[in-house]
């Protein structure tokens, strides 16, 4: 784990505490019945949910009914789902096994699906010796990203192995010196956004070059582990967060400088976070169930409101950005659909105030 560094904030710095008296209406709850629900993603036309979890099975959900309409297990843990791209009808998960006793994954750890079918379509990637740890897809699908925790005890024990889709061949390895938790690709593919931290052990974001591997920038703040990194739609920004030191960073891509940290006053700590499709606004979800959505031009919360009782592990916007799912940390496997273009219209009817620390 990184060390926490004492740190002078030298940018905009917005600390909010309490909850806001509005919140967008659920919709549905999907029941997992015993089902982890770790990671999801909507299908292109937003019709379908597909989750997966550390139990191994992937479930495909009709969105307007809540209703499972199939479940497949071909992975003993699912660590990540993703659309191919935002045009394609295939949905990738990668997987590894529950267990740190072995050091092979006995089948490739990709998995190409075919969402209309709910059935396998491809695999992707040789037998990985360690444990999968994150995935990410780059927007036009040529390449997916595996974070690594190898166990064959040779080299660095940290690494993100690049596959072309194509050629279905390994491209790059790159190095990590701390536990690549998640990952993202630049909008327009070009770049792989790394948390980890230096030799020193300081926590640090390193963004790389995906053609050849190369380092581009190393953005440093965050005084400990990061757990989560997400570009925005537009690629101007590349947003942190960290539930060590309780922050949201966001960074401009541009000049590789820390624009605003957004911070609760109630020390509850951020785990998750996602853009709407048009990147207006951010979702943050936070221990003890809290989900905050932030206005990114202000960088102002609009609003927070109780998800559930666990810590929030997984947030997606539907394609249309009208819907947000959520999910906590539990076992049950439990998903819930927030109404949030019915309820930024009321709001934004109402003319409610934005609160922020101070107001």
């Amino acid at each position: 784990m990184a060390k926490r560094i004492p740190w002078l904030v030298c940018v905009s710095l917005v600390v909010v505490s309490g909850l806001s008296a509005e919140e967008p209406a659920l919709l549905h709850t999907f029941s997992g019945r015993g089902n982890s629900a770790d990671t999801f993603v909507f299908s292109q036309n937003g019709r379908t949910l597909i989750s997966g979890g550390l139990d191994g099975a992937i479930v495909f959900w009709d969105v307007s009914t809540g209703e499972s309409i199939a479940k497949c297990r071909e992975h003993s843990s699912v660590e990540g789902l993703a659309l191919l791209s935002k045009q394609s009808n295939i949905s990738v998960s990668a997987g590894s096994p529950p267990v740190y006793s072995t050091n092979e994954i006995p089948a490739p750890p990709i998995i190409l699906w075919d969402v209309a079918k709910r059935e396998k379509v491809a695999t992707l990637g040789d037998v990985v010796h360690g444990l999968v740890m994150s995935m990410a897809v780059s927007p036009n699908g040529t390449c997916i990203a595996l974070g690594v925790l190898s166990t064959d005890f040779v080299g660095d024990p940290f690494r993100v192995d690049l596959w072309d889709t194509k050629s279905h061949k390994k491209t790059i390895t790159l190095p990590s010196e701390d536990s690549p938790s998640s990952l993202a690709f630049s909008p327009d593919g070009t770049v792989l956004a790394i948390p980890g931290c230096d030799l020193g052990g300081w926590a640090n974001v390193k963004l790389s070059n995906v053609a050849d591997g190369k380092q581009i920038a190393i953005l440093k703040g965050h005084t400990d582990s990061v757990n989560k990194v997400l570009f925005s739609p537009d690629g101007k920004l590349l947003v942190t967060c960290s539930c060590e030191d309780e922050t949201i960073r966001f960074w401009n891509t541009r000049t590789y400088k820390a624009e605003a940290i957004l911070k609760r006053q109630d020390g509850i700590a951020p785990r998750t976070i996602a853009f709407d499709p048009n990147g207006k606004i951010l979702a943050s979800g936070h221990e003890g169930g809290i989900v905050t959505l932030w206005d990114v031009t202000t960088r102002k919360r609009i609003t927070d409101f109780k998800a559930n009782s666990y810590s929030v592990w997984c947030l997606a916007f539907s394609p249309d950005g009208k819907t947000l799912a959520s999910s906590a940390a539990t076992r049950k496997g439990i998903i819930k659909l927030w109404d949030i273009a019915s309820f930024v219209e009321t709001l934004g009817s109402k003319k409610a105030p934005v609160k922020t620390a101070g107001e």
